[in-house]
C-alpha cells in the first residue's frame, strides 16, 4: 500500500511539470494574430488563430486525457485494496 501512495505524488508532479513545459513552449500566436489583424494581413491572422485554437485545444485533450488516465489508474488500486480487505475478513 505504502507503494501506491508513493507512486500518486510522482504521477502529479510530472503531470505538472509536463504542463509548464508545455507553458513554455506555447508560441504567441494571440499576439501574433492581434498584430496581424492591427496591420490587416487577415490570411496571416487567419492562420494564427486557427493556430492558437488547435493549440489550446490540443493542451485541453491532453490534459483529460491525463485525468481520466489517472481517475483509471486510482480506480483500479481502490478496487484491489477494497478486494484484499474482503478476502482478508472471510
Amino acid at each position: 500500500m505504502s507503494e501506491v501512495e508513493t507512486e500518486e505524488p510522482q504521477v502529479e508532479n510530472e503531470v505538472e511539470q509536463e504542463d509548464e513545459q508545455q507553458d513554455e513552449v506555447m508560441p504567441n500566436y494571440v499576439e501574433n494574430f492581434v498584430d496581424n489583424v492591427i496591420d490587416g494581413n487577415n490570411s496571416t491572422a487567419r492562420e494564427d488563430f486557427d493556430n492558437a485554437i488547435a493549440f489550446k485545444v490540443t493542451q485541453t485533450l491532453d490534459a483529460s486525457k491525463q485525468q481520466i488516465a489517472s481517475d483509471i489508474f486510482n480506480q483500479e488500486t481502490q478496487d484491489d485494496s477494497t478486494q484484499e480487505d474482503d478476502e482478508s475478513s472471510t
